[in-house]
């Protein structure tokens, strides 16, 4: 029985901080709303892995989030409930403090000019983990991921290319029919 319990202990405290390293995070949907000068409120949906042989229940927490290797704000997480070996949904709603004014506006204008921004998200976290009728915590469980949203940037290149190509043709409606003419 004791070795039962130092296995159950010792060894799913590995499995879950191993759980926890491999997990695969994916943002599907972020909405920002409600944006003052140093917050917002987000909703976010997505999906999380749980690589792990047990169900578990994150713990709500504290995730700082770094861009370009800086501290651009926090966030609290609620709960998250994650099932063994499959993928799942998670919706969270939140409020994000910005930590740095000129940083979230330069990680803004990436976000509008470049194919895609990169967030860095670390924590600590604990698990509950549960394993048939107990369940057993574990603390101090160390959260880094990297979270990439795509950009605007080929969206604006279609919008001006668009509107370049129309606008081209309102102001030299001459060339027109020369550039369709199975249309005349």
């Amino acid at each position: 029985m004791i070795v039962l319990i130092l296995v159950l202990t010792v060894g799913a405290r590995s499995i879950a901080e191993s759980a926890i390293e491999n997990a695969f995070l994916n943002f599907t949907e972020l909405s920002i709303t409600n944006p003052q000068t140093k917050s917002f409120s987000v909703k976010a949906r997505g999906m999380i892995s749980n690589p792990a042989p047990f169900d578990a229940t994150l713990s709500p927490s504290q995730f700082t989030v770094n861009y370009d290797s800086k501290l651009l704000g926090t966030m609290e997480m609620p709960s998250i409930d994650l099932f063994a070996n499959k993928l799942t949904p998670f919706e969270i709603q939140a409020e994000f403090s910005i930590s740095d004014s000129l940083l979230f506006d330069s990680m803004t204008k990436d976000l509008i000019g470049k194919d895609s921004v990169t967030w860095s998200l670390s924590s600590v976290l604990s698990l509950q983990a549960k394993l048939g009728a107990s369940s057993l915590t574990y603390d101090k469980l160390a959260f880094d991921k990297d979270i990439s949203f795509p950009g605007f940037s080929s969206f604006f290149l279609f919008f001006f290319s668009f509107f370049f190509f129309l606008s081209f043709f309102l102001f030299f409606p001459f060339f027109f029919p020369f550039f369709f003419p199975f249309f005349f």
